[in-house]
């Protein structure tokens, strides 16, 4: 398992008429006692399950496990050849931190590992019940910069456009045309700058709205966005400068010291941390809550 752990924060909605709660949804998978009747195929050969959970403090946390069944590594003994693994399956863990209060969820975040749009899909129709959505929260210093100062090109990276959830036909005119760049060019990924010319005017406007559109997609794991950057020249007249917006995404890292082949020690490493990164950032995360009820 990695031993840096990345953690991001998300805020939760309800949405489709859904009564119930994200915090009461997870105490009832809690209260399922099988782990197999907690399983769910969120999509073909993912499947996920709650595998713990605990309240303390005002906060749940717990881990999410994706369990993988295909496409399993081969097991490698010292001095023998490669065999087989000897399981059916292996297990992806995301440690997580849910505060009620504020609606926010701090995700670990790991290749292979549970995304946040699975953890909605998963919750809700596990519990056969209206959906959830997630949404990633920006840190206030890289949006201020960009709010500052006047969009003169935006560039993004994506690995699947066809993977993007567009709501508006901007968006979706968008989609098409970097999923139909991809497929014409057969490449691993597309990458698109959109500007003007010098001398004409800026795409602040709209480039905003597109900014934010990807940066939201990235941080539900949809597109594989691997770039989104915008360069911007301040007001203030000073030089332009290009900022790399998912260094923007509100959350932590760490390299930590993780038991190997220990489960329950190194779930506790994990969580220990991503509580660490929430009691960080409450006071941040209840500023933004209550600006956003004004």
């Amino acid at each position: 398992m990695d031993r840096n752990v990345r953690v991001r924060f998300f805020t939760v909605h309800q949405v489709r008429d859904n009564g119930v709660n994200f915090s009461d949804a997870l105490r009832r998978i809690d209260a399922i006692p099988e782990l197999a009747d907690r399983e769910l195929e969120v999509e073909p050969e993912v499947i996920l399950r709650m595998e713990r959970m605990e309240e303390r403090r005002g906060l749940i946390s717990g881990e999410f496990v994706r369990r993988q069944t295909e496409n399993l590594p081969p097991r490698a003994s010292e001095g023998e050849p490669l065999a087989q693994l000897g399981v059916d399956s292996i297990g992806h863990c995301t440690a997580f931190a849910y505060d009620p209060a504020l609606s926010v969820i701090a995700l670990q975040m790991a290749r292979n590992g549970v995304t946040p749009i699975r953890v909605m899909v998963y919750v809700a129709q596990l519990l056969h019940i209206g959906g959830y959505q997630s949404q990633p929260i920006p840190t206030a210093e890289g949006w201020d910069k960009l709010q500052r100062g006047s969009l003169r090109a935006l560039v993004v990276r994506v690995a699947n456009p066809a993977n993007l959830h567009a709501v508006n036909q901007r968006q979706r005119s968008v989609k098409e045309g970097l999923a139909a760049m991809k497929t014409a060019a057969g490449t691993t990924y597309v990458e698109a700058a959109f500007s003007m010319g010098r001398g004409q005017p800026d795409i602040t406007e709209r480039g905003h709205g597109l900014l934010r559109w990807f940066f939201g997609e990235q941080g539900r794991g949809r597109g594989d966005i691997s770039k989104l950057k915008a360069h911007v020249a301040p007001d203030d007249g000073g030089s332009a400068e290009w900022l790399n917006l998912l260094d923007y995404h509100m959350g932590g890292n760490a390299v930590l010291d993780l038991p190997q082949d220990d489960p329950n020690a190194n779930y506790r490493e994990r969580v220990r941390y991503v509580r660490r990164v929430f009691a960080d950032h409450r006071d941040e995360l209840q500023r933004m809550n209550e600006r956003a009820a004004e």
